[in-house]
Formats: C-alpha cells, structure tokens, sequence
C-alpha cells in the first residue's frame, strides 16, 4: 500500500497541503467540516457556483497574452481541484 502512495501525483500532495492552510487561514483553525457549511451554505448550488467561478476565471487567464498579477493559471486549476474533493466529500457524507 505504500508504494502505491509514492507513485500518487505530487500535485494531489500539493492540493491537500493548500487545502490545509487555507482553511486555517479562513477559519481561524475551526474544524473543516463544520466551518464548510459557512462558505456552502446552498449545498451542491453553493459547490457549483464556486467551481463555475474558478472556471470562468480559467477562462479568463486563458485568453489572456500578459501574466496575471495575483492568480496564476496553476493556482486557479488547483483550486478547482480542491472545490471538485469538497463537493464529493459533501455527496459521500449525504450533506447535498
């Protein structure tokens, strides 16, 4: 089992970390699950807005020609890779 652990993408390893600390940063250190029903208070609608928005933003960087100035294309596919395992989280706990 841990080979199999070894081989996992770096970039899940990544998204899990930042997951991490953004919720200390936006919930003071509060429990993940319980402080995830502030930001998705609209169930599965709240999760697709969020993964829509991330989206769009992709879109956005997309068809830029300059670097952006915060939020890079890297930073925004992440992110919906972390609202993606949020929301099948949320369907596997029965919570949408």
């Amino acid at each position: 089992m841990k080979d199999i652990y070894e081989k996992i993408s770096p970039v899940f390893k990544e998204v899990t970390e930042i997951a991490i600390k953004k919720s200390q940063d936006y919930n003071n250190g509060q429990d993940v699950p319980q402080s995830r029903a502030i930001y998705f208070p609209f169930g599965l609608i709240s999760y697709a807005q969020m993964i829509h928005t991330k989206s769009q933003r992709l879109n956005s960087l997309a068809k830029q020609t300059k670097k952006p100035n915060n939020e890079s294309i890297r930073d925004t596919l992440l992110d919906l890779i972390n609202y993606a395992c949020f929301a099948v989280e949320a369907i596997d706990k029965g919570e949408i």
